[in-house]
């Protein structure tokens, strides 16, 4: 009960406004390593294993003023895209007053995805999954960033593709 208080009076406290850095970067999405059956049968027919194609992605990148390193937050929008600016940004000066990087990832534009709604259920957000964790490569080699302390957080279908990240338990399985 006390957590949830905390982080009650943490997202509703008012925060001075500190200067913060906004910039529109870009990652590709993370791809799996070869399987050991891959690595295997290229061994044996003397080939390389040929690299996995990725989808180049953008992101809003947010950050406190200061040099780092500090703790930061991989965000997911939800099935219509990236939220209303005015959202985002609201989002990202709070976590960048309590010391956060946070690092809007757009899984669709690239794509050229406008919405996905109306998907199936069954849907299993494998290029969401591997966007996250593109941004997670991302953030973790930013000298401004704690590598160590990293997090993803989703809104609306991105708080579906969250756990599925975390479920994973690595980009590799």
């Amino acid at each position: 009960m006390t957590v949830i208080r905390l982080l009650a009076f943490l997202l509703v406290m008012p925060l001075p406004a500190a200067p913060a850095i906004a910039e529109t970067v870009h990652f590709p999405s993370a791809t799996t390593p070869p399987t050991p059956l891959q690595q295997r049968l290229a061994r044996e027919r003397g080939q390389p294993i040929a690299p996995q194609p990725t989808t180049e992605l953008a992101g809003e990148l947010h950050r406190p003023g200061e040099t780092g390193p500090f703790p930061a937050i991989v965000a997911l929008h939800g099935c219509n895209g990236r939220g209303p600016r005015d959202y985002e940004d609201a989002l990202a000066a709070r976590f960048t007053a309590l010391g956060y990087v946070i690092l809007f990832v757009d899984s669709f534009a690239p794509r050229g995805i406008t919405e996905r709604c109306h998907s199936s259920p069954a849907d299993p957000y494998v290029d969401r999954v591997a966007d996250a964790y593109g941004g997670l490569l991302y953030l973790a080699a930013q000298s401004f960033v704690d590598p160590e302390r990293i997090a993803v957080v989703g809104y609306s279908q991105g708080a579906m593709v969250a756990p599925s990240a975390v479920a994973l338990a690595g980009v590799e399985t």
